[in-house]
Protein backbone atom coordinates (compact mmCIF):
# COMPACT_ATOMS: atom_id res chain seq x y z
CA UNK A 1 0.00 0.00 0.00
CA UNK A 2 2.71 2.27 0.61
CA UNK A 3 3.19 2.22 -3.40
CA UNK A 4 -0.01 2.79 -4.96
CA UNK A 5 -0.13 3.53 -9.33
CA UNK A 6 -1.52 5.76 -10.47
CA UNK A 7 -2.53 7.77 -7.20
CA UNK A 8 -0.21 10.60 -7.55
CA UNK A 9 -1.50 13.22 -4.92
CA UNK A 10 -4.46 11.76 -3.83
CA UNK A 11 -3.70 9.89 -0.56
CA UNK A 12 -1.56 11.06 1.93
CA UNK A 13 0.14 9.10 4.82
CA UNK A 14 -0.04 10.48 8.34
CA UNK A 15 1.69 9.16 11.29
CA UNK A 16 -1.33 9.43 13.98
CA UNK A 17 -4.92 10.05 14.91
CA UNK A 18 -4.90 13.65 15.23
CA UNK A 19 -2.70 14.35 11.93
CA UNK A 20 -5.53 11.97 10.80
CA UNK A 21 -8.22 14.03 11.90
CA UNK A 22 -7.05 17.48 11.57
CA UNK A 23 -5.26 17.21 8.12
CA UNK A 24 -6.97 19.07 5.23
CA UNK A 25 -8.23 18.21 1.94
CA UNK A 26 -6.01 20.08 -0.44
CA UNK A 27 -5.65 19.68 -4.28
CA UNK A 28 -6.30 16.08 -5.58
CA UNK A 29 -5.86 14.56 -1.98
CA UNK A 30 -9.19 13.15 -1.20
CA UNK A 31 -7.83 10.39 0.99
CA UNK A 32 -5.23 10.14 4.27
CA UNK A 33 -3.62 7.27 5.21
CA UNK A 34 -2.54 5.96 8.93
CA UNK A 35 -1.08 2.68 9.15
CA UNK A 36 -0.73 1.08 12.27
CA UNK A 37 0.71 -2.34 14.17
CA UNK A 38 -1.92 -3.58 16.15
CA UNK A 39 -1.06 -6.22 18.57
CA UNK A 40 -4.05 -8.80 19.69
CA UNK A 41 -6.11 -11.81 18.42
CA UNK A 42 -8.41 -9.99 16.29
CA UNK A 43 -9.88 -13.45 15.09
CA UNK A 44 -10.36 -14.72 18.26
CA UNK A 45 -13.59 -11.74 18.45
CA UNK A 46 -14.99 -12.57 14.89
CA UNK A 47 -14.85 -16.28 15.66
CA UNK A 48 -16.53 -15.75 19.57
CA UNK A 49 -19.39 -13.10 17.93
CA UNK A 50 -22.45 -14.61 16.78
CA UNK A 51 -22.97 -13.68 12.86
CA UNK A 52 -26.65 -13.35 12.10
CA UNK A 53 -26.19 -12.25 8.51
CA UNK A 54 -23.38 -11.23 6.29
CA UNK A 55 -23.02 -8.03 8.14
CA UNK A 56 -23.12 -8.05 11.61
CA UNK A 57 -22.90 -4.75 14.30
CA UNK A 58 -21.33 -5.12 17.26
CA UNK A 59 -21.66 -2.28 20.03
CA UNK A 60 -19.20 -1.88 23.01
CA UNK A 61 -21.28 -4.01 25.28
CA UNK A 62 -21.27 -6.87 22.75
CA UNK A 63 -17.70 -6.71 22.35
CA UNK A 64 -17.48 -6.52 26.72
CA UNK A 65 -19.59 -9.68 26.80
CA UNK A 66 -17.01 -11.81 24.67
CA UNK A 67 -15.20 -14.19 27.30
CA UNK A 68 -11.23 -13.62 25.46
CA UNK A 69 -7.91 -14.51 26.17
CA UNK A 70 -5.21 -12.25 27.02
CA UNK A 71 -4.35 -11.94 23.30
CA UNK A 72 -8.06 -11.08 22.40
CA UNK A 73 -8.49 -8.51 25.21
CA UNK A 74 -5.67 -6.65 24.07
CA UNK A 75 -7.25 -6.61 20.55
CA UNK A 76 -10.53 -5.26 22.35
CA UNK A 77 -8.98 -2.82 24.73
CA UNK A 78 -7.50 -1.89 20.86
CA UNK A 79 -11.07 -1.56 19.48
CA UNK A 80 -12.35 0.27 22.85
CA UNK A 81 -10.14 2.22 22.19
CA UNK A 82 -10.96 3.11 18.95
CA UNK A 83 -14.57 3.79 20.04
CA UNK A 84 -13.40 6.38 22.39
CA UNK A 85 -11.35 8.30 20.08
CA UNK A 86 -14.00 8.69 17.29
CA UNK A 87 -16.49 9.34 19.97
CA UNK A 88 -14.59 12.29 21.37
CA UNK A 89 -13.92 13.42 17.73
CA UNK A 90 -17.48 13.67 17.17
CA UNK A 91 -18.09 10.58 15.08
CA UNK A 92 -20.48 7.98 15.34
CA UNK A 93 -18.41 4.37 14.72
CA UNK A 94 -20.20 1.73 14.11
CA UNK A 95 -18.17 -1.90 13.83
CA UNK A 96 -18.92 -4.79 11.46
CA UNK A 97 -17.99 -8.62 11.52
CA UNK A 98 -18.15 -9.15 8.08
CA UNK A 99 -18.73 -12.90 6.26
CA UNK A 100 -18.96 -11.56 2.91
CA UNK A 101 -20.18 -8.50 0.88
CA UNK A 102 -21.62 -9.40 -2.45
CA UNK A 103 -20.98 -7.37 -5.44
CA UNK A 104 -24.75 -7.06 -7.07
CA UNK A 105 -24.77 -4.28 -10.51
CA UNK A 106 -28.10 -4.65 -10.44
CA UNK A 107 -28.33 -2.13 -7.13
CA UNK A 108 -28.12 1.63 -8.13
CA UNK A 109 -25.12 2.11 -5.75
CA UNK A 110 -21.66 0.79 -5.30
CA UNK A 111 -21.11 -2.50 -5.95
CA UNK A 112 -17.78 -2.31 -3.64
CA UNK A 113 -15.26 -4.31 -2.33
CA UNK A 114 -15.08 -2.41 1.14
CA UNK A 115 -18.37 -2.01 2.64
CA UNK A 116 -18.28 2.12 2.69
CA UNK A 117 -21.50 2.70 3.18
CA UNK A 118 -21.60 6.23 4.51
CA UNK A 119 -19.00 7.81 2.09
CA UNK A 120 -20.94 6.02 -0.66
CA UNK A 121 -24.67 7.51 -0.02
CA UNK A 122 -24.30 10.51 2.19
CA UNK A 123 -25.56 13.40 0.63
CA UNK A 124 -23.80 15.94 2.57
CA UNK A 125 -19.63 16.86 2.40
CA UNK A 126 -18.95 14.03 4.82
CA UNK A 127 -15.24 12.53 6.72
CA UNK A 128 -15.94 8.38 6.76
CA UNK A 129 -13.17 6.64 8.91
CA UNK A 130 -12.52 3.33 7.78
CA UNK A 131 -10.01 0.95 9.74
CA UNK A 132 -10.05 -2.87 9.27
CA UNK A 133 -8.43 -4.86 11.84
CA UNK A 134 -8.53 -8.62 10.08
CA UNK A 135 -8.99 -9.47 6.88
CA UNK A 136 -7.05 -9.70 3.88
CA UNK A 137 -5.48 -6.43 2.27
CA UNK A 138 -6.32 -5.06 -0.28
CA UNK A 139 -5.28 -2.25 -2.57
CA UNK A 140 -6.67 1.52 -2.59
CA UNK A 141 -8.17 2.30 -6.16
CA UNK A 142 -7.14 5.53 -7.50
CA UNK A 143 -9.61 8.16 -8.88
CA UNK A 144 -8.45 6.83 -12.32
CA UNK A 145 -9.39 3.45 -12.43
CA UNK A 146 -12.73 4.40 -10.81
CA UNK A 147 -15.69 3.11 -12.53
CA UNK A 148 -18.84 5.59 -11.34
CA UNK A 149 -21.88 3.89 -10.99
CA UNK A 150 -24.19 6.26 -9.65
CA UNK A 151 -24.74 10.27 -9.70
CA UNK A 152 -23.32 12.23 -6.75
CA UNK A 153 -21.93 15.02 -6.36
CA UNK A 154 -17.83 14.39 -6.66
CA UNK A 155 -16.97 16.85 -4.54
CA UNK A 156 -19.18 16.19 -1.63
CA UNK A 157 -17.51 13.08 -1.05
CA UNK A 158 -14.18 13.10 0.34
CA UNK A 159 -12.72 10.38 2.16
CA UNK A 160 -10.55 9.65 5.41
CA UNK A 161 -8.90 5.77 5.83
CA UNK A 162 -7.20 4.13 8.47
CA UNK A 163 -5.30 1.06 7.46
CA UNK A 164 -7.88 -0.12 4.33
CA UNK A 165 -8.00 -4.14 3.54
CA UNK A 166 -10.54 -5.98 1.14
CA UNK A 167 -13.82 -8.04 2.95
CA UNK A 168 -14.96 -9.74 -0.08
CA UNK A 169 -12.36 -12.55 -0.16
CA UNK A 170 -12.70 -13.38 3.66
CA UNK A 171 -15.54 -15.41 3.30
CA UNK A 172 -15.16 -18.04 5.77
CA UNK A 173 -13.76 -16.11 8.83
CA UNK A 174 -15.01 -13.29 8.17
CA UNK A 175 -13.35 -9.29 8.39
CA UNK A 176 -13.33 -6.81 11.41
CA UNK A 177 -14.01 -3.71 10.25
CA UNK A 178 -15.43 -0.24 11.95
CA UNK A 179 -16.77 2.80 10.07
CA UNK A 180 -18.35 6.53 11.07
CA UNK A 181 -19.85 8.76 9.91
CA UNK A 182 -18.02 11.91 11.18
CA UNK A 183 -19.71 14.67 9.37
CA UNK A 184 -23.36 13.56 10.72
CA UNK A 185 -23.58 14.24 13.67
CA UNK A 186 -22.09 17.76 13.49
CA UNK A 187 -23.91 18.19 10.35
CA UNK A 188 -27.28 17.98 12.46
CA UNK A 189 -25.90 19.62 14.90
CA UNK A 190 -24.85 22.90 13.32
CA UNK A 191 -28.29 23.44 11.10
CA UNK A 192 -30.62 26.02 12.65
CA UNK A 193 -34.15 24.86 14.38
CA UNK A 194 -36.05 25.05 11.45
CA UNK A 195 -33.83 23.72 9.03
CA UNK A 196 -32.48 20.66 10.81
CA UNK A 197 -36.46 19.43 12.59
CA UNK A 198 -37.80 16.94 9.19
CA UNK A 199 -41.30 17.16 8.55
CA UNK A 200 -43.50 13.87 9.50
CA UNK A 201 -46.19 12.45 7.51
CA UNK A 202 -49.68 10.15 7.57
CA UNK A 203 -49.88 8.61 4.25
CA UNK A 204 -52.87 7.25 3.39
CA UNK A 205 -52.17 4.11 1.26
CA UNK A 206 -55.03 2.75 -0.22
CA UNK A 207 -54.68 -0.02 -3.02
CA UNK A 208 -51.21 -1.67 -4.08
CA UNK A 209 -52.08 -0.61 -7.13
CA UNK A 210 -50.84 2.82 -6.42
CA UNK A 211 -47.31 1.67 -6.30
CA UNK A 212 -47.45 1.24 -10.13
CA UNK A 213 -50.07 3.66 -11.30
CA UNK A 214 -49.95 7.30 -12.09
CA UNK A 215 -52.73 8.41 -9.81
CA UNK A 216 -53.86 11.56 -8.55
CA UNK A 217 -52.09 10.12 -5.08
CA UNK A 218 -48.95 9.19 -6.39
CA UNK A 219 -48.64 12.66 -8.14
CA UNK A 220 -49.20 14.15 -4.99
CA UNK A 221 -46.48 11.66 -2.92
CA UNK A 222 -44.04 12.67 -5.91
CA UNK A 223 -44.65 16.58 -5.23
CA UNK A 224 -44.12 15.67 -1.57
CA UNK A 225 -41.06 14.62 -1.84
CA UNK A 226 -39.88 17.42 -3.41
CA UNK A 227 -41.61 20.16 -1.51
CA UNK A 228 -39.26 18.73 1.37
CA UNK A 229 -36.23 18.27 2.60
CA UNK A 230 -34.20 15.54 1.11
CA UNK A 231 -33.54 12.78 4.40
CA UNK A 232 -31.13 10.64 5.32
CA UNK A 233 -33.03 7.76 6.23
CA UNK A 234 -36.61 7.44 5.70
CA UNK A 235 -38.48 5.04 8.94
CA UNK A 236 -42.21 3.67 8.12
CA UNK A 237 -44.55 2.62 10.60
CA UNK A 238 -46.57 0.18 8.09
CA UNK A 239 -50.20 -0.78 8.62
CA UNK A 240 -48.90 -4.15 7.43
CA UNK A 241 -46.63 -5.09 9.49
CA UNK A 242 -48.57 -6.21 13.09
CA UNK A 243 -46.26 -8.19 15.54
CA UNK A 244 -46.46 -9.39 19.31
CA UNK A 245 -43.71 -6.40 20.28
CA UNK A 246 -42.50 -4.16 18.40
CA UNK A 247 -39.69 -4.84 15.82
CA UNK A 248 -37.23 -3.17 13.21
CA UNK A 249 -35.86 -3.92 9.89
CA UNK A 250 -32.07 -4.00 10.40
CA UNK A 251 -30.53 -6.04 7.50
CA UNK A 252 -28.50 -3.98 4.86
CA UNK A 253 -30.78 -4.84 2.20
CA UNK A 254 -34.33 -4.97 2.78
CA UNK A 255 -36.28 -7.18 0.66
CA UNK A 256 -39.48 -6.38 -1.29
CA UNK A 257 -42.69 -7.64 0.48
CA UNK A 258 -45.66 -8.74 -2.18
CA UNK A 259 -47.79 -9.15 0.83
CA UNK A 260 -51.42 -9.02 -1.60
CA UNK A 261 -52.72 -11.53 -3.97
CA UNK A 262 -55.27 -11.01 -7.11
CA UNK A 263 -53.49 -8.28 -8.70
CA UNK A 264 -51.79 -7.63 -12.07
CA UNK A 265 -48.26 -9.44 -12.69
CA UNK A 266 -46.84 -6.18 -13.31
CA UNK A 267 -46.92 -5.37 -9.40
CA UNK A 268 -45.48 -8.57 -8.21
CA UNK A 269 -43.01 -8.12 -10.46
CA UNK A 270 -41.81 -5.00 -8.85
CA UNK A 271 -39.00 -4.55 -7.08
CA UNK A 272 -38.08 -1.32 -4.64
CA UNK A 273 -33.98 -2.13 -3.65
CA UNK A 274 -33.60 0.58 -1.18
CA UNK A 275 -30.56 0.07 1.42
CA UNK A 276 -31.48 -0.68 5.30
CA UNK A 277 -29.03 1.02 7.71
CA UNK A 278 -28.34 -1.27 10.74
CA UNK A 279 -26.45 1.54 12.69
CA UNK A 280 -29.70 3.61 12.46
CA UNK A 281 -31.77 0.40 13.02
CA UNK A 282 -29.66 0.46 16.18
CA UNK A 283 -29.84 3.44 17.23
CA UNK A 284 -33.52 3.88 16.89
CA UNK A 285 -34.11 0.72 19.09
CA UNK A 286 -32.08 2.37 21.66
CA UNK A 287 -34.31 5.62 21.81
CA UNK A 288 -37.17 3.90 22.70
CA UNK A 289 -37.52 3.11 26.17
CA UNK A 290 -41.70 2.28 26.03
CA UNK A 291 -40.59 -1.01 24.71
CA UNK A 292 -37.45 -3.79 24.28
CA UNK A 293 -37.12 -3.32 20.42
CA UNK A 294 -36.27 -6.54 18.77
CA UNK A 295 -33.67 -5.87 15.99
CA UNK A 296 -35.41 -7.85 12.81
CA UNK A 297 -34.06 -9.47 9.75
CA UNK A 298 -36.59 -11.18 8.47
CA UNK A 299 -39.21 -8.83 7.17
CA UNK A 300 -38.50 -5.88 4.54
CA UNK A 301 -40.47 -3.08 2.80
CA UNK A 302 -44.30 -4.20 2.53
CA UNK A 303 -46.94 -2.69 0.00
CA UNK A 304 -47.67 0.09 2.99
CA UNK A 305 -43.77 1.28 2.76
CA UNK A 306 -42.73 0.70 -1.01
CA UNK A 307 -46.02 1.85 -3.12
CA UNK A 308 -45.82 5.12 -1.62
CA UNK A 309 -41.95 5.61 -1.07
CA UNK A 310 -41.23 4.33 -4.67
CA UNK A 311 -42.92 7.20 -5.95
CA UNK A 312 -41.27 9.72 -3.66
CA UNK A 313 -37.76 8.37 -4.00
CA UNK A 314 -37.84 6.38 -7.42
CA UNK A 315 -33.89 6.10 -7.35
CA UNK A 316 -33.97 3.97 -4.19
CA UNK A 317 -30.64 5.24 -3.01
CA UNK A 318 -32.47 6.74 0.94
CA UNK A 319 -32.10 3.92 3.65
CA UNK A 320 -35.42 2.85 4.30
CA UNK A 321 -36.44 1.14 7.53
CA UNK A 322 -39.77 -0.29 8.99
CA UNK A 323 -41.07 -0.54 12.40
CA UNK A 324 -43.68 -2.64 13.46
CA UNK A 325 -46.78 -2.34 15.76
CA UNK A 326 -47.66 -4.51 18.36
CA UNK A 327 -50.98 -5.88 18.41
CA UNK A 328 -50.95 -6.41 21.68
CA UNK A 329 -50.54 -2.44 22.92
CA UNK A 330 -53.25 0.18 22.51
CA UNK A 331 -53.51 3.50 20.71
CA UNK A 332 -52.32 5.25 23.73
CA UNK A 333 -48.92 2.95 23.95
CA UNK A 334 -48.38 3.96 19.97
CA UNK A 335 -48.79 7.52 20.93
CA UNK A 336 -46.39 7.87 23.54
CA UNK A 337 -43.74 5.54 21.79
CA UNK A 338 -44.04 7.58 18.63
CA UNK A 339 -43.01 10.52 21.18
CA UNK A 340 -39.76 8.81 21.75
CA UNK A 341 -38.70 8.61 18.04
CA UNK A 342 -38.66 12.69 17.75
CA UNK A 343 -35.01 12.78 17.63
CA UNK A 344 -35.01 11.03 14.77
CA UNK A 345 -36.68 14.60 13.10
CA UNK A 346 -33.24 16.47 14.45
CA UNK A 347 -31.15 14.16 12.65
CA UNK A 348 -33.15 14.37 8.90
CA UNK A 349 -35.24 11.27 9.50
CA UNK A 350 -38.22 10.98 7.54
CA UNK A 351 -40.70 9.41 9.69
CA UNK A 352 -43.83 8.09 7.57
CA UNK A 353 -46.87 6.28 9.05
CA UNK A 354 -48.60 4.39 6.82
CA UNK A 355 -52.09 3.20 6.94
CA UNK A 356 -55.53 5.04 6.18
CA UNK A 357 -57.95 6.79 9.37
CA UNK A 358 -60.94 5.51 7.52
CA UNK A 359 -60.84 2.16 6.14
CA UNK A 360 -63.51 -0.35 6.11
CA UNK A 361 -62.66 -2.75 4.02
CA UNK A 362 -65.98 -5.08 4.43
CA UNK A 363 -68.09 -1.97 3.29
CA UNK A 364 -66.24 -0.86 0.27
CA UNK A 365 -68.54 -0.48 -2.39
CA UNK A 366 -66.62 -2.38 -5.31
CA UNK A 367 -68.76 -1.03 -8.22
CA UNK A 368 -68.41 2.91 -7.34
CA UNK A 369 -64.42 2.38 -6.90
CA UNK A 370 -64.27 4.51 -10.09
CA UNK A 371 -67.11 7.01 -8.79
CA UNK A 372 -64.78 10.33 -7.76
CA UNK A 373 -65.01 10.91 -3.96
CA UNK A 374 -67.87 8.87 -3.42
CA UNK A 375 -68.42 8.08 0.29
CA UNK A 376 -70.59 7.10 3.04
CA UNK A 377 -71.95 9.94 4.87
CA UNK A 378 -70.99 8.34 8.51
CA UNK A 379 -67.18 7.88 6.32
CA UNK A 380 -67.22 11.80 5.47
CA UNK A 381 -68.40 12.48 8.74
CA UNK A 382 -65.67 10.82 10.77
CA UNK A 383 -63.17 12.00 8.28
CA UNK A 384 -64.33 15.80 8.84
CA UNK A 385 -64.20 14.65 12.66
CA UNK A 386 -60.58 13.44 12.59
CA UNK A 387 -58.86 16.37 10.59
CA UNK A 388 -60.83 18.78 13.06
CA UNK A 389 -59.16 17.13 15.80
CA UNK A 390 -55.72 16.97 14.54
CA UNK A 391 -55.91 20.66 13.42
CA UNK A 392 -57.08 21.25 16.89
CA UNK A 393 -54.39 19.05 18.48
CA UNK A 394 -56.75 17.15 20.30
CA UNK A 395 -54.55 13.87 20.38
CA UNK A 396 -56.52 12.59 23.39
CA UNK A 397 -60.05 12.53 21.46
CA UNK A 398 -57.83 10.59 18.77
CA UNK A 399 -56.44 8.31 21.46
CA UNK A 400 -59.89 7.57 23.18
CA UNK A 401 -61.25 6.99 19.45
CA UNK A 402 -63.96 4.46 21.02
CA UNK A 403 -65.53 7.16 22.60
CA UNK A 404 -66.22 9.34 19.48
CA UNK A 405 -69.30 7.12 18.39
CA UNK A 406 -70.44 4.04 16.38
CA UNK A 407 -69.38 6.20 12.94
CA UNK A 408 -65.52 5.73 14.48
CA UNK A 409 -66.12 2.25 14.74
CA UNK A 410 -67.49 2.07 11.23
CA UNK A 411 -64.25 3.77 10.29
CA UNK A 412 -62.02 2.15 12.25
CA UNK A 413 -63.57 -1.38 12.53
CA UNK A 414 -60.01 -3.16 13.12
CA UNK A 415 -57.14 -0.35 14.74
CA UNK A 416 -54.11 -1.41 12.28
CA UNK A 417 -54.71 0.94 9.56
CA UNK A 418 -55.00 3.54 12.30
CA UNK A 419 -52.49 3.15 14.84
CA UNK A 420 -50.07 4.37 12.26
CA UNK A 421 -51.57 8.29 12.92
CA UNK A 422 -50.68 7.90 16.58
CA UNK A 423 -47.05 7.51 15.36
CA UNK A 424 -47.57 10.70 13.47
CA UNK A 425 -49.07 12.25 16.04
CA UNK A 426 -46.74 11.35 19.04
CA UNK A 427 -44.23 13.07 16.73
CA UNK A 428 -45.61 16.37 16.87
CA UNK A 429 -44.01 19.44 17.94
CA UNK A 430 -45.93 22.48 18.79
CA UNK A 431 -43.97 24.87 16.27
CA UNK A 432 -45.47 22.24 13.90
CA UNK A 433 -47.76 23.60 10.90
CA UNK A 434 -50.40 20.76 10.33
CA UNK A 435 -51.65 20.76 6.59
CA UNK A 436 -53.72 17.91 4.67
CA UNK A 437 -53.44 16.17 0.86
CA UNK A 438 -54.97 13.72 -1.09
CA UNK A 439 -57.88 14.64 0.96
CA UNK A 440 -60.35 12.06 -0.97
CA UNK A 441 -62.93 9.28 -0.40
CA UNK A 442 -62.94 5.82 -2.33
CA UNK A 443 -65.11 2.80 -2.65
CA UNK A 444 -67.63 4.91 -0.30
CA UNK A 445 -65.96 3.21 3.27
CA UNK A 446 -62.06 4.24 2.51
CA UNK A 447 -59.94 7.77 2.94
CA UNK A 448 -56.55 8.90 1.58
CA UNK A 449 -56.46 11.70 3.36
CA UNK A 450 -52.90 12.69 4.58
CA UNK A 451 -50.92 15.17 7.15
CA UNK A 452 -48.12 16.29 7.00
CA UNK A 453 -46.28 18.18 10.43
CA UNK A 454 -44.00 20.50 9.77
Amino acid sequence: MDNIPGAGDQIRCVSNFEALVSTPFVGAMNALRWSRTLSGDFEEIVNKSALNENITVLDEEDLLALSLSEEGKLAREILLQDFKLLKAHGASPVLNVIRCYERDDAYPFFPTDVYSFHVDRSPVATDTFLCTYYGEPSEILPNAQATQKVSLIDDLLNARFMERKQFIKTVAAGALSMTTLAAFKNFTDSLPEQEQLMPVLFVGHGSPMNGIEDTAFSRRWTAMAKEIPLPKAVLVVSAHWFTKGTKITAMDFPKTIHDFGGFPKALFDVQYPAPGNPALAKETAGLIHTAKVELDHEWGLDHGTWTVVRHMYPNANIPVLQLSIDYTKGAQYHYELGKELFALRKKGVLIIGSGNMVHNLGMVAWDKLNEKEYAYDWATNMNNKFKELIQNGNHPALINYSALGKEAMLAIPTPEHYLPLMYTLGLKDKKDAVSFFNDTAVGGSLTMTSVKLG
